[in-house]
């Protein structure tokens, strides 16, 4: 009986997988040999088996094969032995082979990019994956589970093998889409049969660094808004996450300084418009206000009126009198400046001072803008409303007064 070969070594087997050698039985005699089916005497709880050779009587120079194969079911080095028997003396094989698997082990098993402005990509991260076992690791397959809609996407595509004892790498890119926090998770498929599934959790937060479109609309050039007086400020507003509240800041130096808070509330997307009261003891001709708007991530937009406007101190009707056609009224403490006109419906009519400086008066023989004196507009006994308009366009209150 000859064996060959009688050693068999299977080398390195990845642990369930099969490898499989065959074993030559030759007669080298001169008579018929008969063979007994070869017996697994060691190693079947290794992973070793033999198969029955095709021919169990065997004549002078002839032979026959079997296999033998070794399928490791764990790490580590197997040894087995296959008793050959026959008419003959009986002989052993010896088997050996070792068992490699990869071991995945998951070095980053998280990763957070902290804050990165929306829509702006952020420094590629890696996550971190260690072989430790003593057969390649295969990363088969690698996905985000939110896909793109968090912002996460893979630098990294699959496959991805790891020699043993080494690491690799898995690079992760975050471009965040809207502010907010983002959470998402990677996976990755191997073929470590005891950790077949690696996860990392990702995280990273989107920040709005883009302020609201903020537009002044008006007050508009050469508005004269009388001190204590309540007038419109109008403003359109827009972002692209969401608007907070307004403030409204006051100038009087043509925008120099926005000294003076006369204004809040909460913005409305597009058009907005918040009535104030323009303070009081304040002269200028160079009023401007601005509106700044705050967007729900704190960012600041900011715009003012284009032009300067007036405020000052309204001109104040002192007892006012119409006798046969003639205007007066007082001076003192009335704020009336030179230049005004008083205003009858849509009639103006220029103001002087009397002989004594007491008075401002429209003389009887005054033709207004409309062509007509106050007597030819008011009857004696009638009762008319009038105001004072000083030359910067602010208006007094409203009087009346009963002609005589």
């Amino acid at each position: 009986l000859r064996i060959q070969p009688n050693n068999v070594i299977f080398g390195d087997v990845p642990v369930n997988t099969t490898a499989t050698q065959s074993i030559t039985l030759s007669n080298g005699g001169n008579a018929p040999l008969i063979l007994s089916t070869p017996v697994l005497q060691a190693g079947a709880n290794q992973g070793f088996a033999v198969t029955v050779p095709p021919r169990l009587t065997l004549g002078p120079n002839e032979s026959t094969t079997f296999q033998v194969s070794f399928t490791p079911n764990q790490p580590g080095t197997a040894n087995g032995l296959v008793l050959v028997a026959s008419n003959v003396p009986a002989q052993n094989i010896t088997l050996a082979g070792n068992g490699i698997a990869p071991t995945a082990n998951l070095v980053t098993t998280s990763v957070d990019f902290g804050l990165v402005p929306t829509g702006q990509p952020a420094p590629s991260r890696t996550v971190t994956i260690s072989n430790t076992g003593t057969a390649p690791l295969n990363i088969t397959s690698m996905s985000i589970s939110g896909g793109a809609l968090n912002g996460f996407s893979l630098g990294t595509q699959a496959p991805l093998t790891i020699a043993a004892a080494t690491i690799g790498t898995v690079t992760i890119n975050f471009t965040p889409t809207s502010p907010g926090v983002k959470n998402d998770t990677l996976v990755m498929n191997t073929n470590d049969s005891k950790n077949p599934i690696l996860r990392a959790s990702l995280t990273g937060s989107g920040t709005d660094n883009v302020p609201p479109s903020v537009q002044v609309q008006s007050p508009t050039s050469g508005a004269a808004i009388a001190s204590g007086q309540q007038f419109s400020i109008s403003f359109t507003a827009t972002d692209n996450v969401g608007l907070g509240n307004f403030e409204i800041r006051l100038s009087t130096n043509g925008g120099n300084s926005f000294d003076l808070t006369i204004g809040s509330g909460v913005t409305q997307s597009g058009s907005n418009s918040f009535n104030a009261i323009a303070p009081s003891g304040i002269e200028t001709t160079s009023a401007r206000v601005q509106v700044l708007v705050r967007d729900t991530t704190n960012n600041i937009g900011m715009a003012s009126n284009p032009a300067n406007f007036t405020i000052g101190q309204p001109p104040i009707l002192l007892n006012p009198t119409i006798v046969r056609g003639k205007f007066a009224t007082f001076v003192t403490s009335s704020n009336i400046q030179p230049g005004a006109v008083l205003v009858i419906g849509n009639n103006t009519f220029p103001l002087s001072l009397n002989n004594v400086g007491s008075k401002f008066q429209v003389k009887r023989a005054t033709v207004g803008s409309g062509g007509q004196r106050i007597r030819d507009l008011v009857r004696p006994g009638s009762t008319i409303t009038v105001t004072i308009r000083n030359p910067n366009g602010i208006i007094s209150s409203p009087g009346t007064v009963t002609a005589q």
